[in-house]
């Protein structure tokens, strides 16, 4: 199943978009459709040719032991309309974490922008934290995204750029609202700051536990021109106000650019092919929270939410879910992002080809110059992080991990181009992957030292 956005978005974006993106490619390239459709067609003719079978991916046989396709997909919610009050702006605090825990709060505050029926302005993020991907320092997200299909799915007036913001808003009143988990007031004082030093205004402020408002659209009305909010994901009702779109996407406004989308259409055709598997691995920082005492193959710790366990797999067990998350299918080819080393990653590989399975990954985006697919494409870790998770998104299934927003990115994205499917999963979770592939627990080594 492949929907794609109507044609008219698509091509809009990829005409007016920079980097090497024409409008001769716009016409080819408009949607994911049409790559799927052309690598298909490619794939149907190689085959007759050949006189080689026609055999389709047969889902039903790829889970063993029962398969979640009974649960029905649920359809979001069908969006309230966006009104925008005249002079009434809404710029999105997100201050705290990484590029993609940023991406979470930037698509949170959308939806309390449409609440307040403000404007809401995309403000550099300030600041980056050191993560997995080794984004650092001041971004502009806009580097990496589509503005332009935002505004299209949204309506015009409904989302605008720090550039065209800081045009007019001078002698515009201004409030900061931080919004925080219960426990979590201390954060406050510097999202204010960073508040401060993007807007270059003095304001006053107001800090408010999210799991306390009931009614967004009444208890966090201001009258203020200018409102900043920090830390907008700590609002529970924030799945009542989801944007109503004019466009084919489901659930998340903010895309890759057309130039990102573009290469990734080109990786596609010349490195993976029409059906493959893509597998996100989070395992960098897990190890820094291993518990010496439980199953090594199941490191976890318990963070501030307690319903979460985050885990790392040991490389062997890695391998052999990943195997039979695709048995009784003819996907071989798996698309696997991230932040492992490159030692891990090529021991993962030589595990993988003794089951059948050929890996790729993205090369560094310091080599992009020798590749034709990344003409274009600006050469930082920012792309690429953009590219990683498209790539993993417009994927035949998705396998994640628990406990990533990369992850967590990746599965909203597919279903916002309708790509998501019921064999998509969390990595080792099929039922008997456990049984299948077990470790004993060792006795812990300080145990077997005598001291004198």
């Amino acid at each position: 199943m492949v929907v794609s956005l109507r044609s008219e978005w698509g091509e809009r974006s990829l005409v007016r978009k920079k980097g090497g993106v024409t409008e001769d490619l716009a016409h080819l390239r408009t949607s994911m459709a049409v790559i799927h459709a052309e690598l298909q067609s490619i794939k149907n003719v190689l085959r007759i040719s050949s006189g080689g079978p026609q055999r389709e991916v047969r889902w039903d046989s790829i889970w063993r032991g029962g398969s979640p396709c009974g649960t029905p997909r649920k359809d979001p919610p069908e969006g309230r309309e966006w009104h925008v009050a005249p002079s009434k702006y809404l710029v999105a605090g997100c201050f705290i974490g990484g590029f993609s825990n940023r991406m979470e709060t930037l698509l949170a505050t959308s939806k309390l922008a449409n609440a307040l029926r403000r404007t809401l302005v995309i403000a550099p993020f300030k600041a980056l934290e050191e993560g997995a991907l080794g984004i650092t320092g001041d971004f502009d997200p806009l580097g990496v995204l589509d503005l332009e299909l935002a505004q299209a799915c949204v309506g015009e007036g409904r989302v605008m750029s720090w550039d065209q913001f800081t045009t007019f808003n001078q002698g515009l009143s201004t409030f900061g609202l931080c919004i925080h988990f219960p426990g979590g007031e201390e954060r406050c004082e510097r999202g204010h700051k960073v508040g401060r030093d993007t807007l270059g205004v003095p304001f006053e402020t107001k800090d408010i536990n999210g799991y306390e408002v009931k009614d967004l659209a009444v208890e966090l009305k201001f009258p203020a021109d200018v409102l900043w909010v920090a830390e907008a994901p700590h609002l529970g009702d924030m799945w009542n106000w989801q944007p109503k779109m004019n466009c084919s996407l489901e659930w998340d406004i903010f895309q890759p650019s057309a130039a990102i989308r573009l290469a990734a259409h080109r990786f596609i055709a010349g490195m993976l092919g029409a059906d493959y598997a893509s597998f996100h691995l989070r395992r960098g920082d897990f190890f820094d929270y291993i518990d010496m005492e439980a199953d090594p193959g199941t490191f976890s710790r318990n963070p501030v939410f307690t319903q979460l366990r985050y885990t790392v797999t040991a490389l062997p067990k890695l391998a052999h879910c990943l195997a039979r998350a695709v048995d009784g299918s003819n996907l071989t080819t798996f698309y696997v992002a991230s932040d492992a080393s490159q030692w891990e990653m090529d021991n993962l590989r030589e595990l993988l080809a003794s089951r059948g399975a050929h890996m790729v990954t993205l090369p560094p985006h310091q080599e992009w110059d020798k590749h034709r697919w990344a003409r274009g494409l600006a050469q930082n870790t920012k792309v690429a992080a953009m590219l990683d998770k498209f790539l993993c998104t417009a994927a035949t299934m998705f396998v994640s991990s628990r406990g990533s927003i990369f992850s967590n990115h990746v599965t909203r994205a597919r279903r916002a181009w309708s790509l998501d499917t019921c064999h998509d999963h969390e990595v080792c979770t099929l039922p008997g992957d456990e049984d299948d592939f077990t470790f004993s627990t060792p006795q812990p080594i300080h145990e077997g030292v005598l001291m004198k």
